[in-house]
């Protein structure tokens, strides 16, 4: 599976919350755990951010990474989503619109989030 992961670009920038420069997202992948689980394969094809605040070129990015790209899946970066949410993107909406005109699926998470022992965020549980 040819896959996509997007993160929240003021994030990006100040550090990953979980480890310094998407670490976790990275090692996710390669080691196909946490919402990479899924997959028999997986190959990450690009990595990109929302495009910043307020969030105007998120949806042009997801249909970039579909046409230029070629991912087959793509994949929101932990810290785009979780706490603290983003201000300016509904992403359930957004997501389940660009989904139905893409008929791409859309994976909320990327590492498992593990929090003061706590597993916080297990990025669903459906195996494709």
């Amino acid at each position: 599976m040819k896959v996509a992961i997007i993160a929240c670009q003021k994030m990006v920038e100040m550090g990953c919350p979980g480890k310094e420069a998407c670490v976790s997202c990275f090692k996710a992948i390669n080691e196909k755990s946490g919402a990479f689980e899924r997959y028999k394969d997986v190959e990450l094809v690009a990595f990109t951010t929302c495009g910043g605040c307020p969030g105007r070129r998120f949806p042009m990015r997801v249909k970039l990474l579909k046409t230029a790209a070629g991912a087959e899946a793509i994949h929101i970066a932990n810290c785009t989503f979780l706490q603290p949410e983003c201000p300016y993107i509904n992403f359930d909406e957004i997501c389940k619109k660009l989904m139905e005109e893409l008929e791409i699926p859309i994976v909320f998470g990327t590492h498992t989030l593990v929090k003061k022992g706590e597993v916080v965020c297990t990025c669903g549980d459906n195996k494709e």
